[in-house]
């Protein structure tokens, strides 16, 4: 018998101590934060006895394939400190039983069923041994996903030659030597919508009729101070032409929305705003910039010409039985 008891959490304060100490914790586990991007959470605890040992925030509402944000990474189980120093058999053991008690819950509880694994939770095994030991137990999907990931301690703004490619360093010089194109210094949702819906049409992508309110969900959260944005205009028409916006908690800024106008892909000022936020987010003391997915050849091309590394997640779905 498990000595592992799953239960829910709605203290803030417990919450924030939890996560504040987890080697797991991301920006979109936050317990602030993550209410914001995405509604109707519930917040589940594993504890042995008294003791906290791993957090599972549940959106009921879905997070990205079902549900309310297309912003929302890593909305998995995060595990305290003491916990994941454990020797190798005996964490085994207990990340065993504490995810087994979480389905069980999650299961009789009729719960949504997805959710994606921090990065530096890799091993997935006993989601799939569950999944395939008894005919009882649900079914669940594991689908392996990438990121790129950029050691911002090893990254040279000053030194750009050595940081991106070749192609990268063209379009950075074309902006240099440009007298059309300057950073914005203030962005509001409404402007941000424009490019949006511009990249989405252009793009052939339907949009959702939660976008604007999930896009100022992020405006939201950056005046309260956990993510900024960077972005250019065209000096003639002062239209937005470029945005990217960044999430971050102490360690790691998120790239979670990274858009520019069709009619300047060839211009550079796409390149010029990543590595505007590149470069801040390295002066604001965060180690790791996350591109927060590289999932497409061409994409993921593009996000490993700054230098980034393909760092390996997973995304759970669960079908109950």
């Amino acid at each position: 018998m498990s000595k592992f008891v799953i239960s829910r959490i709605n203290d803030l304060e417990s919450l924030m101590r939890f996560w504040s100490a987890s080697p797991d914790a991301t920006i979109f586990t936050h317990p602030v934060v993550l209410p914001i991007l995405v509604n109707q959470i519930e917040w589940w605890m594993a504890y042995n006895g008294d003791e906290a040992v791993c957090l599972w925030p549940i959106c009921k509402s879905g997070f990205r394939n079902g549900g309310h944000s297309r912003f929302a990474y890593y909305v998995g189980p995060l595990w305290s400190k003491k916990y994941k120093s454990l020797s190798a058999h005996r964490w085994f053991q207990a990340s065993g039983q504490v995810y087994s008690g979480f389905i069980d819950q999650f299961e009789k509880n009729r719960l949504p069923s997805e959710a994606s694994m921090a990065p530096t939770l890799p091993d997935i095994r006993h989601f799939l041994w569950l999944s395939n030991s008894k005919s009882e137990k649900p079914r669940i999907l594991v689908n392996p996903r990438y990121t790129a990931v950029l050691d911002l301690d090893t990254f040279e703004p000053e030194n750009i030659s050595n940081s991106v490619s070749t192609n990268r360093r063209r379009e950075i010089q074309k902006i240099q030597n440009s007298r059309r194109y300057t950073i914005a210094e203030e962005v509001n949702t409404h402007q941000a919508m424009q490019l949006y819906q511009s990249f989405f049409s252009k793009a052939n992508i339907l949009m959702r009729d939660d976008d604007y309110s999930n896009l100022q969900r992020l405006f939201d959260l950056i005046m309260l101070g956990y993510g900024f944005y960077a972005g250019y205009r065209d000096d003639t028409s002062g239209e937005l032409i470029s945005i990217a916006i960044i999430l971050f908690n102490d360690s790691t800024a998120n790239l979670v929305l990274n858009l520019t106008h069709h009619e300047y892909r060839s211009t550079g000022v796409g390149t010029s705003t990543i590595l505007h936020a590149i470069t801040t987010s390295k002066q604001h003391g965060r180690k790791l910039f996350d591109f927060n997915g590289a999932n497409h050849p061409q994409r993921a091309f593009y996000k490993h010409s700054f230098g980034a590394s393909p760092q390996l997640y997973f995304d759970l779905n669960f079908t109950w039985g």
